[in-house]
């Protein structure tokens, strides 16, 4: 997301009906709060409307006045991380500041920089018919443009709804090749989700962060093909559902269960009430963090050991792909032409054995649609009824406290049990062999004595000895010396200038 200043002399008209979309939301700008609150004049107010109206179609108006009518799950985020001087490079302070006061305006509302929408709707359907869930967009939308709290505004990538379990609603964010791991922003963005959520009424008892992992090469050819027309965009995410639901390597999905923080919830709240106070009150960010300087007699240490850990760390991920992807290839091809266990190996390095795994989701979808089985009964349930929903209020003496919401049911799900899904399967007569995926896996070899260990010590010593010259030569590389690395950037003061 890229923000200008709001400057209708230099924002240049992209929209030809920006004229008649501007006088049908003017009347919504004495509403907002920036001019609610007299920081803003209603006269900036409409050049920045105008703005506004000049870049986006009028769809996208009504997002940049959500937005800028309360803080976002990215604005939270990036506030955060100001609080605790932290680099984010996605959005700075400023930036979120001066766009509540209607002194800046996005001019895109991008994905993250490895997603694409196609993507994304892909990853919805599936999750929908994977799981017997149903999205609600009248949900996501009340989100958005929530009424019942001054600043909790958000929408997620999708708010799921259980048709066979009316409690259990569940608020999923999706990545495109971020990696496997829930990261802390993730963590961040899913539970301010739900504060947003329990604000306006709509509250979830569970969040998912949603990983897809689409190969390079295959992903650029789809953004190709999708971009031809909206027939070649549809039979591209028809391909990558295709390649979810038959488990293609190609592309790979993990969906994770977040549990829910009381710490994290609260550390939310406190920021978001202060930033927001801050911003109604016509504050500024300004850049005042004093910080020592680094002994200049250690700089070359520091940055000699510092080189080498970015390198080695670097080695170490591409070593970490290069064998997954070769295990993948070994398990492919001996899927391919029907290899199985009792075939003797041409080479001792490694051995091949097969891997059966019981589809526990394939399977809690048969008990439940089919057989009727309450959903509780087949996952892990944990309860704290101490549990709740911290929100910031402040007396009238201007001190902060921690007001306690109810959040009705603390009840939250680690996932599928294995034990009570085969106990019901087995009452009900279910085949398990039906819902048991059997492939193919290379393990390297695991003996601990003898001539085929020996040989893979020999070969230990070489790699090694071979990593650590590649290691010595690489930390030479002009890469190592980029300027970026000496900047000490920080998310704070005006960490990004917003110009046209």
């Amino acid at each position: 997301m890229k923000f200008v200043i709001a400057d209708p002399k230099i924002v240049k008209i992209q929209q030809s009906d920006w004229f008649e979309n501007f006088n049908a939301t003017k009347s919504r700008l004495e509403n907002m709060p920036a001019v609610l609150d007299g920081i803003t004049s209603l006269s900036q107010a409409e050049s920045w409307l105008e703005c506004v109206c000049k870049t986006h179609p009028a769809h996208l108006v009504e997002t940049c006045i959500a937005h800028a009518s309360g803080l976002g799950s990215k604005d939270i985020r990036g506030l955060m991380a100001h609080d605790i001087n932290e680099y984010y490079p996605a959005l700075s302070a400023n930036e979120i500041y001066e766009s509540k006061k209607l002194q800046a305006f996005p001019v895109n509302f991008s994905l993250g920089r490895n997603d694409d929408k196609f993507i994304v709707n892909a990853a919805r359907e599936y999750i929908q018919e994977r799981n017997g869930l149903v999205r609600n967009v009248a949900k996501e939308i009340q989100m958005l443009n929530n009424s019942n709290g001054t600043w909790l505004r958000s929408r997620p990538s999708m708010y799921a709804e259980n048709p066979n379990s009316p409690n259990n609603n569940a608020i999923i964010d999706i990545h495109i090749n971020r990696g496997e791991k829930v990261t802390r922003s993730d963590e961040i963005r899913l539970h301010y989700h739900n504060l947003v959520a329990q604000a306006a009424s709509v509250p979830a008892q569970i969040l998912y962060q949603v990983n897809i992992q689409i190969d390079k090469a295959l992903k650029d050819q789809l953004i190709a093909m999708a971009s031809i027309s909206p027939s070649s965009e549809a039979a591209a995410k028809t391909i990558i559902k295709e390649a979810l639901f038959n488990h293609s390597p190609l592309v790979e999905i993990n969906m994770t269960n977040v549990v829910m923080s009381q710490d994290v919830f609260s550390e939310i709240a406190l920021s978001g009430h202060k930033h927001w106070g801050a911003i109604i009150e016509g504050k500024t960010i300004s850049s005042n963090v004093e910080e020592r300087e680094f002994p200049a007699e250690l700089n070359e240490i520091y940055i000699d050991l510092s080189k080498k850990i970015l390198v080695a760390s670097q080695m170490q991920k591409s070593a970490e792909n290069s064998s997954v992807n070769a295990r993948a290839s070994l398990a492919e091809l001996a899927m391919q032409y029907g290899i199985s266990k009792n075939f003797k190996s041409p080479y001792d390095g490694t051995t091949i054995r097969e891997n059966k795994k019981l589809d526990l989701q394939s399977l809690y979808n048969e008990l439940t649609t089919v057989f009727g089985v309450d959903p509780n009964e087949l996952k892990k349930k944990k309860i704290n009824s101490d549990m709740i929903f911290e929100m910031v209020s402040v007396d009238e003496f201007g001190e902060q406290t921690i007001q306690a919401i109810d959040a009705k049911k603390a009840i939250f799900f680690d996932g599928l049990d294995k034990s009570n899904l085969m106990l019901a399967a087995q009452k009900l007569g279910v085949s398990l062999e039906e819902h048991t995926n059997i492939q193919m896996q290379p393990y390297i070899s695991g003996q601990s004595r003898g001539p085929i260990k020996d040989a893979i010590d020999k070969i230990n010593i070489e790699v090694n000895a071979q990593s650590q010259h590649t290691l010595e030569q690489l930390i030479l590389a002009p890469q190592l010396s980029n300027p970026d690395l000496t900047q000490n950037y920080k998310n704070t003061g005006v960490s990004k200038i917003m110009s046209s």
